[in-house]
């Protein structure tokens, strides 16, 4: 039956799992603990295994499991293609950690890393699998159009990220960057996965990408009050995002061309 409904009506498929998604993640965060910033723990972990479960057991039933990309084959090819990832990830990490303040980390917060890089793992396999494993190809089995597939799919993982104006109501316009970045940084992800077949790829890109990114103020700052990006960070993430965009736009093309000759 759920395969029958992806078939023929593919895009409420795609957004309907997507939504599903965010209510499961968002019923075991704020029904079991009210959302704090950077808060990571054993309950957090739960949140997110739970959509794990849910994803893993869509692909079943789509009977994906071959067409999704498990193997080793073409992990390294992803990888290497997602370079900007991990470039971006470490520039965000030094810019972004104070290591003068290193030795005055209280044992406790040392004692969050573990949980983080878990939550941070599942975030990957999770947006991964549902974003690029599942709903990806999906739409080129429907539509046979790469490109298509890569911008309706991002746009869609995009637009999940609305769900900040809830969990962080007091900062609007970061969460209408972070939609624009999302949509952004899924048509790189998306063009990587197309590029390299390889559904660990770009789990382990978006696994990097994320605790690079986010490990500094949750070590640093795991009291602070979230607020609202400021103009010059605005700017710098959209300049990011337009990166993500042409780069991954480019190597959707490559493959285009690498299908074509293949076919001619």
């Amino acid at each position: 039956m759920i395969k029958r409904f992806a078939d023929k009506h593919t895009l409420i498929f795609a957004i309907l799992a997507v939504v599903v998604y965010q209510v499961i993640l968002g019923v075991g965060l704020f029904a079991f603990q009210p959302f704090d910033l950077y808060t990571y723990n054993i309950i957090t972990i739960a949140s997110y295994f739970v959509p794990v479960v849910l994803i893993f057991f869509t692909i079943f039933a789509l009977k994906m499991k071959s067409d999704i990309g498990f193997t080793s084959k073409g992990f390294f090819k992803g990888v290497s293609l997602g370079w900007f990832f991990i470039l971006v990830g470490i520039i965000s990490f030094v810019l972004g950690f104070d290591f003068s303040k290193l030795g005055s980390i209280e044992s406790k917060t040392w004692a969050v890393l573990l949980p983080f890089t878990v939550t941070t793992l599942l975030v990957g396999i999770t947006e991964e699998f549902l974003c690029r494993g599942i709903i990806v190809n999906i739409f080129l089995k429907k539509w046979n159009s790469p490109r298509m597939a890569v911008l309706v799919s991002s746009a869609i993982f995009g637009a999940a990220h609305i769900t900040q104006f809830i969990s962080a109501p007091g900062r609007p316009f970061g969460t209408a960057v972070s939609i624009v970045l999302g949509f952004a940084a899924g048509v790189l992800f998306a063009a990587v996965y197309l590029r390299s077949k390889n559904i660990w790829a770009v789990v382990f890109l978006h696994t990097i990408f994320d605790w690079l990114s986010n490990v500094p103020p949750v070590l640093l700052r795991p009291t602070v009050e979230l607020t609202d990006i400021s103009l010059s960070g605005a700017i710098i993430e959209i300049v990011l995002a337009a990166a993500f965009f042409f780069i991954g736009m480019f190597l959707i093309r490559k493959r285009a061309k690498s299908n074509l000759s293949q076919d001619i």
